[in-house]
C-alpha cells in the first residue's frame, strides 16, 4: 500500500505544473459530481417525497376532522341503544335466531368480565360472516373470533367472544 502511494507521489512530481492543475481541476469536478449524485440528489428526492406525503397526510387529517362530529354523535347514541336492547347474551341469542343460526348454537356463556362466549357448529360460513357484520354494526365488539372448517363444504365451527 505504501509503495503504491509513493509511486503516485513520484508520478505526480513528474507531471508539469499545468498537468497538475488540470488533474486537480478534474479531481475537483469528479468530487463535486460524486457529492451531487451520492448526497445532494438523494436528499432532495427524499425531501420532495416527504413534502408530498405531508400534503397527503394534511388532507387525511382534514377529512378526519370533518368526521369527528359524526363519530361523537354515534358514540353518544351507542350506550342508549345498547341499554334499550337488553343484556348482551339475550341480544346475541336473538340475533343468532334472526340470522338463521339458532340451530347451530352449541353453547352461549356469559363471562365474569362482562363478555359473552359462544360456540357454533356446522354453521354456513356466509351466514356467520353476515351475522358478525350485523353485530359489529350494532356496536358489539368482537374480542375473539376463531373459525375452523366444518364437516362439509361451506360449513364452519366458530368460537366468538363479544362484549358491548
Amino acid at each position: 500500500m505504501m509503495s503504491q502511494w509513493q509511486a503516485l507521489k513520484t508520478r505526480w512530481r513528474q507531471l508539469s505544473p499545468r498537468e497538475q492543475s488540470l488533474l486537480s481541476i478534474a479531481a475537483g469536478v469528479v468530487a463535486l459530481l460524486l457529492a451531487y449524485s451520492l448526497v445532494w440528489a438523494p436528499w432532495q428526492a427524499a425531501r420532495e417525497q416527504l413534502r408530498a406525503e405531508n400534503g397527503r397526510l394534511r388532507t387525511d387529517l382534514a377529512w378526519l376532522h370533518q368526521l369527528a362530529p359524526q363519530v361523537q354523535a354515534l358514540r353518544a347514541q351507542r350506550p342508549a341503544a345498547a341499554a334499550t336492547a337488553g343484556p348482551l347474551p339475550v341480544r346475541l341469542d336473538s340475533s343468532l335466531r334472526t340470522a338463521g343460526l339458532g340451530q347451530h348454537l352449541l353453547r352461549l356463556e356469559p363471562a365474569p368480565d362482562g363478555s359473552v362466549r359462544l360456540w357454533l357448529h356446522d354453521a354456513p360460513f356466509d351466514t356467520v360472516i353476515a351475522w358478525l357484520g350485523q353485530l359489529t354494526a350494532q356496536g358489539v365488539v368482537l374480542e375473539v373470533l376463531d373459525m375452523g372448517a366444518g364437516p362439509g363444504p361451506g360449513l364452519v365451527a366458530a368460537r366468538v367472544t363479544a362484549r358491548d
